[in-house]
């Protein structure tokens, strides 16, 4: 975009002040031309040559220091201030193209338009959209710095090397902090994107997992909700979670509720009908959504709550189906602190002006449908807890996490990019850690992650016998009865992080993501204990099975052992038979003929599969002296099981071998 109209936003206040509303300074403001004091670092710091509006946005590094006689240039044109405008140390300014779109990606700050006494123009300053330069000059004319973004050919005092990517449509270019005069300084995001801090505090702590108790937990905090609730989940589609929704806005609850207008794939039916559902009875309900190229995260992929601004319950979980059948992780903090911080983070992603839309009246109203039990107890832990939030600072916050552990780390992942076996990533924090002597274990999902989670699980484990390391990566097996490990938790230690984030760049830098971590002891052994059961790759016991109970037979008689009849969900198995019970394996065949001293011999059959597990089964065979009185006639009948056992075993192979 090249525009002609240019204005110039103020920041007077430090980085940490609360946001107001933007107003118009006129040119009444009472600037007064004076001479160059000197003093002043300023950077810049954004610039959009675009959509959603073209804009310059400047730093000051330094003290608070007078922008008279600093000027911009795309060396076609000037824009220089020629007023007293002070900046405060750490405060901003802006040169803008469109007040009204400006405003609305940076509602917090003031502005002033073309024709204000305090700026001059010469030339043609217009920024490209496909490439160009803009230099920023101190008042003796020193180019103090510099961006060459696109097909920019720049080189000179400020700027040192390529250009940096393409601004394209709905972007900027957006300063990391450091200053190299390189395309390294530089990353190319939407801009209004929220830069919150991360924030450590204490609050009671309630864990809980999916599929076991999720849905409850959820329709726990809705019923117990009394002022507000707000939800910023990536896909609602659970229609009992919608009809407690709906509810809450009936009994007089205030209910917002943010989701995710463009999921992959495109939103469900049931979703629609979910969103239909909440909006009659009066819940708030809004997307986010691309608007002309522009959208401030790639996804919104959270999954979180805050009720009465003092309860936040984090989940990995949708709120659809896979409440009942996923392997999830979540956790409910009660904590003013944490409601005022999540709170104030959906504030900001709901409010957004250009890219938050009301839904198409598409989906139908769901019939009500009871709620579910909450049931069984609730565990409380008193805990400190740090946030997490995507882009904002996740990827900082998690590689510190994994660099500090000591002993164990478990991951637990429904996907890990593939990419990050060969470049810089939390990958290479986990290797590091095995290398310090951490043992390490990756646990990835089966049926989510396709190619990606096999090279990383292959990856992980050839540099594990390299090195010798004690780290070990694998998936699920399908044996647990889960739709999907759609898990992005991880234990460090004492800490367990509880997200939405998965691993790969695009939940650390391009979406909306939310997460915690708890530090707790208990709180890491509940989730640990999760992980080593999914850990199993048969969590499910075999059957033994035996034909008879008991049985008598005449001294010298052969005895045929079967457990043809035992079965694992997971085969093979293995078998063992023990005569006496003296812990000795005595055979390892499935079924095999045995002669038996007389008296009572008691013979104990166990099945292990290959997780580990076991059953047994017993039985017990009397062995009557040759010859005994009345045996004569009852052998005949007595024999009648070992026969009936033969032939089933006989029968069983041959259909086995029938079948290969």
């Amino acid at each position: 975009m090249r525009g002609l109209y240019i204005l110039v936003l103020l920041v007077l206040v430090l980085p940490t002040a609360q946001p107001g509303p933007s107003s118009p300074l006129g040119a009444d403001m009472g600037y007064e031309a004076i001479s160059y004091i000197g003093g002043g670092s300023f950077l810049l710091s954004e610039v959009c040559p675009g959509r959603p509006g073209e804009y310059v946005l400047l730093t000051n590094q330094g003290s608070e220091s007078s922008l008279l006689g600093w000027s911009l240039t795309d060396g076609e044109g000037t824009l220089t201030v020629q007023a007293n405008v002070t900046v405060a140390r750490g405060g901003h300014i802006a040169f803008v193209t469109n007040a009204t779109s400006f405003a609305a990606v940076r509602p917090e700050v003031a502005f002033m338009e073309r024709g204000n006494a305090a700026l001059s123009w010469s030339g043609r300053y217009q920024l490209a959209d496909g490439g160009d330069e803009v230099l920023l000059c101190s008042p003796d004319g020193t180019v103090v710095d510099a961006l060459a973004y696109g097909a920019s050919t720049y080189s000179g005092p400020g700027w040192s090397g390529g250009p940096t990517a393409s601004v394209t449509k709905g972007h900027a270019a957006v300063r990391g902090g450091a200053d190299t005069d390189t395309s390294a300084d530089w990353s190319i995001e939407p801009p209004g994107r929220s830069k919150f801090a991360a924030l450590s505090f204490q609050a009671v702590v309630e864990p809980f997992s999916a599929p076991e108790n999720a849905a409850a937990r959820i329709v726990r905090e809705l019923t117990l909700a009394t002022l507000t609730v707000r939800c910023s989940v990536y896909e609602i589609s659970d229609p009992e979670v919608a009809e407690q929704l709906a509810k809450c806005a009936r009994r007089g609850i205030e209910v917002s509720v943010l989701v995710e207008g463009q999921p992959v794939g495109g939103m469900s039916e049931r979703s629609k009908d979910a969103i239909a559902t909440m909006r009659f009875s009066g819940v708030d309900v809004r997307e986010l959504c691309s608007n002309d190229s522009y959208k401030r995260y790639d996804y919104l992929h959270s999954k979180y709550m805050v009720v009465d601004g003092r309860r936040v319950t984090i989940m990995s979980e949708n709120w659809g189906g896979g409440l009942s059948s996923n392997r999830g992780w979540g956790v409910t903090l009660d904590s003013m602190e944490a409601g005022q911080y999540f709170g104030n983070v959906f504030d900001n992603d709901f409010g957004g002006p250009l890219d938050v839309r009301r839904p198409k009246a598409e989906g139908r109203v769901m019939d009500p449908i009871g709620a579910t039990p909450a049931g069984g107890e609730v565990a409380r832990y008193r805990c400190e807890v740090s946030t997490l939030l995507s882009p904002d600072h996740s990827a900082v916050s998690l590689k510190d996490l994994i660099d500090r552990a000591r002993d164990t780390v478990l991951v637990q992942q429904m996907s890990v990019d593939g990419d990050w076996l060969s470049e810089p990533s939390l990958l290479g924090s986990l290797i590091s850690a095995a290398e310090r002597g951490v043992t390490v274990r990756v646990l990835l999902d089966s049926s989510w992650g396709g190619k990606d989670n096999g090279m990383v699980i292959d990856g992980l484990n050839r540099n594990a016998r390299a090195d010798g390391l004690d780290l070990e990566a694998r998936m699920i097996s399908p044996h647990h009865g889960l739709s999907v490990m759609h898990n992005k938790g991880l234990v460090v230690d004492d800490r367990t992080v509880i997200s939405s984030i998965n691993w790969g760049d695009g939940a650390l830098y391009q979406n909306r993501e939310v997460g915690a971590a708890v530090v707790s002891d208990q709180v890491s052994a509940y989730f640990s204990a999760l992980f080593w059961e999914d850990w199993s790759e048969d969590p499910v016991p075999p059957q033994a099975r035996l034909p008879w109970t008991y049985l008598r037979v005449q001294e010298g008689e052969p005895v045929l052992l079967d457990a043809g009849g035992s079965s694992d969900n997971a085969p093979p198995f293995t078998v063992e038979w023990d005569i006496d019970e003296d812990g000795i394996a005595d055979n390892t065949s499935l079924s095999w003929t045995v002669r038996l001293p007389v008296g009572n011999n008691s013979i104990l059959l166990t099945v292990r599969d290959r997780g580990n597990n076991s059953a047994t089964a017993m039985c017990w065979v009397e062995v009557i002296p040759r010859g005994s009185p009345g045996f004569e006639w009852t052998a005949p009948l007595l024999s009648l099981p070992i026969l009936f056992a033969a032939i089933v075993t006989v029968w069983k192979r041959i259909i086995d071998r029938n079948k290969h």
